[in-house]
C-alpha cells in the first residue's frame, strides 16, 4: 500500500489565518524519504515525521502527529529545517499508513 499524508486546511476565521504547509518523512539519519522509501518501510523502521506552517500573523507555536488515526502526539521541538517533528517507531503488523499532522497558532488557539 501507499502512504497518505495528510495536511490540514486553511481555516477562514475572519482574522489572522494559519495553516500546515507540509508533511515530511526522514529516516533516522535525518534523510527525506522519497515515495518509494516510504513505501518500503517495516515493522521496528525509526522515522521522524516533520510538518512545518505558516500564519498571516502571530506565531505557530507547536504541531502534533497522528499515524493511521492513531492517537495525536504533540511536538515542541524543531528540527535543523525549523520544522517541528516526532519520532516514530513502525510498529508489527503495519503495512499501510496515513501520517496527519496540524499546527497550533498560538494567539487564535486553534489547530490547522
Amino acid at each position: 500500500d501507499n502512504p497518505s499524508q495528510v495536511c490540514c486546511q486553511l481555516k477562514d476565521t475572519g482574522g489572522p489565518t494559519a495553516q500546515c504547509t507540509n508533511i515530511k518523512v526522514y529516516d533516522a539519519n535525518n534523510n527525506q524519504l522519497s515515495a518509494v522509501q516510504l513505501t518500503q518501510l517495516k515493522a521496528g523502521d525509526s522515522i521522524k515525521l516533520a510538518i512545518n506552517g505558516s500564519a498571516s500573523s502571530g506565531t505557530i507555536d507547536k504541531a502534533r502527529f497522528r499515524v493511521n488515526a492513531g492517537a495525536w502526539q504533540e511536538a515542541t521541538t524543531k528540527n535543523s529545517n525549523n520544522e517541528y517533528f516526532i519520532s516514530y517507531t513502525v510498529p508489527t503488523g503495519t503495512t499501510s499508513f496515513q501520517f496527519e499532522g496540524m499546527v497550533h497558532h498560538q494567539s487564535l488557539n486553534d489547530w490547522f
